[in-house]
């Protein structure tokens, strides 16, 4: 080996001394390292001692509260009942603050919070227990975009500045993104829910110009078939995207609790709906239009206190139909069902 190898070697062997040193390629992948020095943000915490969770800005804010009888409410949506169900639900919520990690603070300087937007402009989220004693609280940097921005690249790239109100280090965490701070991101906003596979028949009336004849469907083994005088197969395609309209429908919010019906129209409904399942339930909704023409209100069953806006096309393009729009036309009737319908049976016809 001559002298100019030997000392590309000894060169060599040195740098990679250095690199296993410095980078430690034998002790684990770098990402998993990395994860061991993470550590919840909030340990202990426990969502069932939660009574309370506020979430804020300068702007606006919402109260989401557990009542007497242990269900989760929404005070400015008149009490309704909170999504307890899924990711954007109360307990979903908990548990992104369980998952809520962190590692080394990017910062610890009170000075620095307006840079990281976790002051006062920030939004501040706080669950507290029946006393009013906090269980986690901290504050979200705001995502304003700013191209300006020093912290531009890290906050578009949707990571998250967050900051524990007791506390001055500011830590960069994974997306999190507090819920919406209106009540109605928060109300559980389902209006009338039943398995659509379970529909034995349904009925469609009101305001004679709006929906003429009174629609009653009813399934006779696989097939539909309008009852009554009107008689005749029905198109399944059309009867599939009814039922589902009904099933799945929304309403956007809440309008009164208890209130006199006739303050919304209900007592003389423009559109009544009612549809059976194999259950023997029947699930009923009535509909009257909101005095901006745009809207309508809806309310459930009989005896339900509750009343709900329903946005217009939910009403008027998915549930407002007429006979013919079930009726198969005529050169079908062959290959759908008996042209002859029987006559309604009373035992099985909604109310």
């Amino acid at each position: 080996m001559n002298r100019l190898n030997s000392v590309l070697l000894a060169i060599f062997v040195a740098l990679t001394g250095v690199v296993l040193v410095v980078e430690k390629p034998f002790a684990g992948n770098p990402y998993e390292r990395a994860r061991e020095r993470e550590r919840p943000l909030f340990p202990g915490f426990d969502g069932a001692r939660a009574a309370k969770l506020e979430i804020r800005s300068r702007e606006k804010g919402v109260v989401v509260e557990r009542a007497p009888d242990g269900t989760w409410v929404v005070p400015a949506a008149l009490g309704y009942r909170a999504k307890m169900q899924g990711e954007d639900s109360v307990p979903g919520f908990f548990e992104r603050i369980l998952r809520l990690k962190v590692r080394e603070p990017v910062s610890d300087r009170p000075e620095n919070r307006d840079r990281f937007s976790v002051g006062e402009q920030g939004t501040l989220v706080r669950v507290s227990d029946e006393k009013g004693e906090a269980l986690a609280e901290f504050v979200q940097g705001r995502f304003d975009i700013n191209t300006s921005d020093p912290d531009f690249e890290t906050k578009f790239n949707l990571a998250t500045f967050v900051r524990r109100s007791d506390s001055s280090e500011v830590y960069l965490v994974g997306q999190f993104l507090p819920m919406g701070m209106k009540p109605t991101d928060w109300i559980d906003t389902s209006f009338v829910r039943f398995e659509p596979t379970a529909t034995t028949e349904f009925t469609i009336e009101g305001d004679a110009d709006l929906v003429g004849p009174r629609v009653h469907v009813v399934k006779q083994g696989d097939a539909w078939t309008i009852a009554g005088p009107e008689g005749g197969p029905a198109k399944k395609e059309a009867v599939d995207a009814w039922i589902a309209a009904i099933a799945y429908s929304v309403f956007r919010d809440v309008a009164g609790k208890g209130d006199d019906p006739s303050k919304f129209n209900l007592d003389k409904p423009l559109l009544v709906v009612r549809a059976k399942t194999s259950d023997g339930k029947e699930h009923s909704a009535r509909f009257a239009k909101g005095p901006d023409g745009k809207t309508y209100y809806g309310s459930k069953g009989e005896g339900d206190p509750w009343v709900f806006v329903m946005d217009d096309w939910t009403v008027e393009k998915n549930l407002l139909k007429k006979l013919d729009d079930f009726r198969e036309p005529p050169a079908s009737q062959p290959a759908s069902a008996p042209a002859s319908a029987p006559s309604e049976p009373p035992a099985t016809r909604p109310r």
